[in-house]
Formats: structure tokens, C-alpha cells, sequence
């Protein structure tokens, strides 16, 4: 078992990609309690190095992934070949989202 101070530094370190509830299980914590210690709103005092999310980061889309291309609004495709996902979410099946980094 983590302690607590193990618990939140594994939560803070997990993938940006990595699924709240993935990490919940993992650490053993409920989903809620995962997300509010990536999102900051509880241990904030704990490891103030390690940058938060935002809850945008958090919201996985097939826009944010940098397998996602855009040749206009209208003509969208995943370089990897999987569907869209409908409304405008995240393609299920798809194990291979990775969040776009902004140069």
C-alpha cells in the first residue's frame, strides 16, 4: 500500500494521456479524489513543483490528439485510421491517443 505522500506523486506523474480512472485503480484512490489531485484542487501544498492540469488537458478529444489532421472544418482524418468519435469526443477502440504538444 502508498502512503500518501506515494499516492499523490504517483497521480502527479502518470501520463497526461493516461485515463483518471486508469490511474484511480491503479493507486487505489476513487475517481473523484484521482482528479482533484491532477487538477490541483486537493494536495496543492504536496510536490508544488509538478505543474497541474487543467481540466481541458484532462478531456481526452480526438482534436487534441497528435495523430488528429485537419485539412479543413469539414475534413478531418486519425493519421492511425481509427473513426471519429461522435460528438466530437474520443474515438473509442483508439489505445493510442497521445496529447498534442504545442510548440
Amino acid at each position: 500500500m502508498l502512503s500518501s505522500k506515494e499516492t499523490v506523486l504517483a497521480v502527479l506523474t502518470s501520463p497526461v494521456e493516461m485515463r483518471t480512472a486508469d490511474i484511480a485503480k491503479e493507486v487505489g484512490l476513487s475517481n473523484e479524489s484521482t482528479r482533484k489531485i491532477r487538477t490541483g484542487k486537493s494536495y496543492v501544498n504536496l510536490f508544488p513543483e509538478i505543474e497541474r492540469l487543467t481540466t481541458e488537458q484532462m478531456v481526452r478529444t480526438c482534436e487534441k490528439c497528435s495523430f488528429f489532421q485537419r485539412k479543413s472544418k469539414r475534413t478531418t482524418w486519425c493519421d492511425l485510421g481509427y473513426p471519429e468519435a461522435v460528438s466530437r469526443r474520443f474515438a473509442r477502440g483508439c489505445g493510442a491517443y497521445t496529447l498534442r504538444t504545442q510548440p
